[in-house]
């Protein structure tokens, strides 16, 4: 009775690291797709605002207290409403993206059983051996895998090819962890400034979502 218990225990870690996996690549995808589209937007508001493309290139130490750069704010830049000028310097060191954390690498030398389980992969899904697109993809995940020695998405390949493995016991708490990490990391990108724009509908509500990301820049007093 346990033993079918910690069965289907791992069976369903499993399917949850699997939709974790696909949520993750949808993320990305997502945020590869429409990240130049929100920079544009950004710029969009900087070329339309010149004060505010000042005051972002102004220093934080101004000498005189009294000059055009040591009076503006952001909001009083966003309030101008002649808006006009075409500068924009200095935007391109603006961060946008969200950093992709990756599964660091443990060592470099890969473990037996790595290497055991991506082989038999590789002999089901190499495109020398087959010419399925799913299962060369598949291929691709496992050498991806195999590279940065992620033990766990081979695991789970095996699984969707009916590859028999065994999974060690000891590393059930780490796979719990793994999950957890990795669902905290698509929790991240749903968080960020970049997926509220993109799956805004209104464009008044978007337009405020970047005025909103403009105000959380460096070197800006709010």
């Amino acid at each position: 009775m346990k033993k079918e218990i910690k069965k289907l225990e791992l069976l369903k870690l499993f399917k949850e690291f699997s939709f974790l996996k696909i949520d993750e690549e949808y993320k990305l995808e997502v945020k590869n797709t429409y990240g130049p589209e929100f920079a544009m937007a950004i710029k969009d508001v900087f070329n339309k605002n010149p004060d505010l493309d000042l005051l972002y290139n102004s220093k934080t130490d101004i000498a005189s207290s009294d000059s055009k750069e040591n009076n503006l704010t952001v909001q009083n830049c966003i309030g101008i409403e002649n808006f006009s000028g075409d500068s924009a310097n200095g935007l391109d060191i603006i961060i946008l993206n969200q950093p992709v954390i990756e599964i660091p690498n443990k060592e470099d030398k890969k473990g037996s059983e790595i290497k055991k389980l991506y082989r038999k992969i590789a002999t089901k899904t190499h495109p020398d051996k087959v010419t399925s697109k799913l299962l060369n993809d598949l291929y691709l995940k496992a050498k991806n895998a195999y590279q940065i020695n992620d033990l766990f998405s081979i695991y789970l390949i095996c699984s969707e090819l009916n590859i028999d493995f065994e999974f060690p016991k000891d590393e059930l708490d780490n796979f719990k962890f793994h999950i957890r990490d990795l669902k905290n990391r698509n929790l991240f990108m749903e968080q960020t400034y970049l997926w509220a724009w993109v799956n805004e509908e209104k464009d008044i509500t978007k337009n405020n979502i970047i005025l909103h990301y403009i105000t959380k820049l460096p070197n800006f007093k709010t």
